[in-house]
Order: structure tokens, then sequence, then C-alpha cells
């Protein structure tokens, strides 16, 4: 079965930011399909469908109809290809999916909903990496900063590799006033 990974990232971090009762599945099935883009080297993998439950073949055959569709109706060249352009959008990937299988099981879903906001805008960029903003992308270091001791210190590394800053250097713009931000998603009051 040829599986669309930025269709599947998108989906299962959008499930995250709100913290659906299915995102420890969806969790695993990730990982797996990442490690398919890992082995395979593109964004489009081939894979078993005994990897993928019976209740998301149609969902996942249908998003990858889409996203192929897409890629020739925008006629993006060397769409399916691992370039070193999105190795570390790729990375912050894969250690983002690790870290959301660790959080989802320690039952830290407001951490969960921060990083699920902070991945679901990075799947698309997989194929037009050069459209990445370090600076755009800080709004979004912004929010998993509010939850960062929640962190292994292997996404928090991951994080700062993307926006280009030092560990020690993140630290300090986490402990300005005013520099986190607390994601509202989920709670009944949006002032928390």
């Amino acid at each position: 079965m040829l599986i669309d990974s930025p269709s599947m990232m998108y989906g299962t971090f959008h499930r995250c930011r709100h913290a659906k009762p299915d995102c420890g599945e969806l969790l695993e099935l990730l990982n797996n399909i990442l490690e398919a883009v890992s082995q395979q080297g593109r964004l489009l993998v081939e894979v078993s469908d005994q990897h993928i439950p019976d209740k998301w073949i149609k969902a996942v055959q249908d998003d990858t109809r889409r996203a192929i569709a897409h890629m020739e109706d925008m006629k993006l060249r060397d769409h399916d290809a691992l370039s070193t352009q999105n190795q570390s959008l790729l990375a912050l990937m894969q250690t983002g999916a690790r870290e959301l299988c660790r959080l989802w099981t320690t039952d830290e879903k407001a951490a969960v909903q921060s990083l699920g906001y902070a991945f679901h805008v990075i799947p698309q960029l997989l194929r037009t990496p050069e459209k990445f903003s370090r600076e755009s992308y800080m709004w979004c270091f912004r929010i998993i900063s509010a939850y960062w001791d929640k962190l292994s210190i292997g996404m928090q590394e991951a994080f700062c590799a993307v926006v280009g800053l030092e560990l020690g250097a993140a630290q300090t713009l986490i402990n300005t006033e005013g520099f986190s931000i607390k994601s509202t998603i989920g709670s009944s009051d949006p002032r928390k």
C-alpha cells in the first residue's frame, strides 16, 4: 500500500492538537511510517497492509490520492524525495512523533496538544522546505516552550536545531517574561 507520509503526519498531529482518544494508536502507526520514510528515502512510502489498521485504510488511501493529485496540479518537482533541505524538518518530525508517544503515555495532554500544534504545519513544508522560515516558526517554539520542562533533552535539541538556537539561548528566551505562550486548545476557559 502506498502512503503519503506528510498526510499521515498532518492528520496525526491535528488529532494530537485536540488530544483525541485515538492519538496513542495513531502515533504508533506514524512512528512505523516514519521508519519506512527513513529506510526508503521518500515521502510516498510503500508499506504492508498489515501495518495499517482496517479502520484507517480508506482514509490513508484517500489522503494519498489527494496528495498525489495536489503534487501533480502544482507540478512539484522532486515532490517525493528526501532532500538535504527537508532532512532537518523530517528529523524534527521523527523525534517529535516519539516524544508525543512518550508524553501521551505519561498523560501530559497539554504538552501533547502544544506539540501537535507546533508540528501540524511542518508536513506540508516537507515538500517545499524552502518556504520554511525560522523566524515564523518561533511562534510555535513560543507555544511549546510553555511545556519545555516536560520535553526530553532530545526534543529540546531538535527544536533548537530547527529554529537555530543553542540550548542555553533557548532557555534564556523561555525564562524571559512573556515569551512562552500557553495554548488554550482544549481548555474550557480561554484565559488559561
